[in-house]
C-alpha cells in the first residue's frame, strides 16, 4: 500500500507517505506558504521513496477543522491528485490526528485536542486512542469560546469518565490553560484540575496517513468531488464585531 497524506490545517505544512513498512514525512513551519510548498514537498517525498505518482494507491488529507485557507489547499490538492490518477480519497479529522500524535509520541490515550480558531474561539474534540491505533471521538467536535468548553467540562457532558482525560493538546491549550509570566499554568477552574497542557505541537500528515490506512483497506473512501473540508463554523467571513452583535440580538 502506497498512501499519500497531506496536512495544512495550521501554520505547518506536512506531507507523509506510507510505503510498505516505511513511514516517511516532511514537515515545515510555513505560515501562508502552504500553496507554494505542498506539491513540491510531495514530489520530494515520492523521490525519497523511489516512487512515481502512478504508484500511489490512495490519498488522504486533513479535512479540518483549522485554517480556512489551509483546509482548502489540502482538499484541492487531494482532489487534483485523485482526479489525475483515479485514486480514492479519505478526509481525516485534524483534531483526531492531533490526538493520535499524542498517543504515538507519548502514549496518551485520552486527549482533548484543542486548536486556536481565532476570533476568541477554539476548536475542540475529545478522543480516546486504543492500542490498535484507532482514534474515536467521545464527544462531537465543536467550535466555541473557552467558556463554552469549560461549561461542558464542569457539567460533565462528555461521555465516559472525564477523569481519564489527562492532557489538552494543541495551540488552543494556551487559551484553555493560560500561564503566568513565569510559565506556570494558572488553573483556578476545578473542572480542569490535573489536565496537562501541551501547546507546542501541530497536526502532522503522518497521523493523517495512519488514521486513513484502515479506512482505505475497509473501502471507507470517497471520490475526488466529495473530498471537502470541514470548517465547523457556519460562516468563514463572520467578524468578531458581527459575532458580538449577533449575541445581543
Amino acid at each position: 500500500m502506497n498512501l499519500l497524506a497531506l496536512e495544512t490545517a495550521t501554520t505547518h505544512c506536512s506531507v507523509a507517505l506510507l510505503h510498505g513498512d516505511e513511514r516517511l514525512q516532511l514537515d515545515e513551519s510555513a505560515p501562508q506558504k502552504h500553496a507554494a510548498l505542498l506539491l513540491p514537498m510531495v514530489e520530494k517525498l515520492l523521490a525519497q521513496a523511489g516512487l512515481s505518482k502512478t504508484q500511489l494507491d490512495a490519498v488522504a488529507f486533513g479535512r479540518g477543522p483549522g485554517s480556512f485557507t489551509g483546509l482548502r489547499i489540502a482538499a484541492a490538492a487531494a482532489q487534483g491528485i485523485s482526479l489525475g490518477l483515479d485514486l480514492p480519497v479519505v478526509g481525516v479529522s485534524t483534531l483526531a490526528s492531533l490526538a493520535h500524535q499524542r498517543y504515538r509520541v507519548a502514549s496518551v490515550s485520552h486527549c482533548i485536542a484543542c486548536l486556536d480558531a481565532r476570533m476568541s474561539e477554539i476548536y475542540w474534540g475529545f478522543f480516546e486512542t486504543t492500542a490498535s491505533g484507532a482514534c474515536a471521538e467521545t464527544a462531537d467536535e465543536q467550535v466555541g469560546s473557552v467558556e463554552d468548553l469549560l461549561k461542558i467540562l464542569s457539567e460533565g457532558e462528555v461521555s465516559g469518565s472525564f477523569a481519564a482525560y489527562c492532557e489538552v493538546a494543541g495551540d488552543g491549550a494556551n487559551l484553555l490553560l493560560p500561564s503566568n509570566e513565569s510559565g506556570v499554568v494558572v488553573n483556578q477552574v476545578s473542572c480542569l484540575a490535573g489536565l496537562q497542557p501541551v501547546s507546542d505541537i501541530y497536526p502532522q500528515a503522518l497521523d493523517v496517513a495512519l488514521l486513513a490506512l484502515p479506512r482505505v483497506l475497509q473501502g471507507d473512501v470517497v471520490e475526488a468531488a466529495s473530498a471537502l473540508p470541514v470548517y465547523l463554523r457556519n460562516s468563514v467571513a463572520l467578524t468578531e464585531r458581527e459575532r458580538e452583535n449577533k449575541k445581543r440580538d
